[in-house]
């Protein structure tokens, strides 16, 4: 399964740094990236990034954010 989440308004919570929990202090170096989409596939983030570089792509389910969060 292939889920494409488009048109969210803000994605936050985001790590580059591959590490697998983040907690205290480290909390305020998250970033966040502003009319974005984000992939899912097998339960799992596959992709995410801004909506004007969304690839083209078949999915499974297709869920409008709506400018969310």
């Amino acid at each position: 399964m292939r889920t494409l989440i488009k048109n969210i308004g803000t994605l936050a919570g985001i790590d580059e740094t591959g590490r697998g929990r983040v907690t205290g202090p480290d909390m305020k170096l998250l970033g966040s990236i502003e009319n974005a989409y984000l992939i899912a596939e097998r339960g799992h983030i596959s992709e995410y990034g801004l909506m004007g570089e969304l690839p083209e792509g078949r999915f499974t389910e297709e869920i409008d954010a709506v400018g969310g969060v």
